[in-house]
């Protein structure tokens, strides 16, 4: 499924890059209200994002197979699958918003990130309950790289907030953009400090 998303993305740009004009610049930024703030020439704009998805998505296939606790991995690959999968989704959202712009199609950004990270947090929530101690996937503090009670406990919580967080992320949609900003991003902060500093008070209750 990942090479067909990839696939799509990739013929999206190849359609309106023949439609555009030589000259053609593509949005490649939007401000908290949805303006469009910054542009690009249409040959890096329209192929940045194919790029960095197929760049990303080699390097999160890759991971399992460079991790020292590679078994650890094997036993929540389905989850990381999916969390793979909805990731570039999320990417696939994204560039079909940067392409309907740059059709001048007048569709709000706002509409695609909101929703989208809210989708995103819900499937992390997800990839965190299952995740066992590894190097690269979850909330790798030294504390939770250090005891598998740790690890677990942490993530087990991480889940949660991270599922929540999508909850509240979602509620941004109906918010004034700079509101919905401050929210998403305020969440995302507050939930990954929460899951580091417990991690940190678990080890320290497990060391006594």
């Amino acid at each position: 499924m990942l090479s067909v998303i990839l696939l799509i993305v990739l013929s999206e740009s190849i359609y309106v890059y023949n439609l555009l004009p030589q000259d053609a610049q593509v949005p490649s930024h939007w401000n908290i209200y949805g303006n469009v703030d910054g542009k690009m020439e249409k040959g890096v704009g329209l192929f940045l994002l194919p790029g960095l998805l197929t760049f990303i998505s080699l390097i999160l296939i890759g991971i399992p197979y460079i991790d020292p606790l590679q078994k650890n991995i094997e036993k929540f690959k389905p989850t990381f699958n999916l969390f793979i999968f909805s990731f570039s989704i999320f990417f696939l959202l994204i560039h079909t918003f940067i392409i309907l712009s740059s059709l001048k199609y007048n569709v709000p950004i706002s509409f695609a990130i909101t929703p989208g990270l809210a989708f995103l947090f819900y499937v992390v929530g997800v990839l965190t309950k299952n995740a066992k101690r590894n190097y690269f996937i979850g909330i790798r503090t030294p504390w939770t790289l250090n005891s598998d009670i740790v690890w677990d406990k942490t993530h087990d919580l991480a889940g949660t907030l991270f599922k929540s967080s999508s909850i509240i992320i979602l509620i941004g949609v109906f918010l004034d953009p700079l509101y919905s900003f401050v929210l998403t991003f305020g969440t995302i902060i507050l939930t990954s400090i929460i899951a580091v500093v417990y991690s940190y008070l678990l080890f320290l209750k497990e060391k006594k």
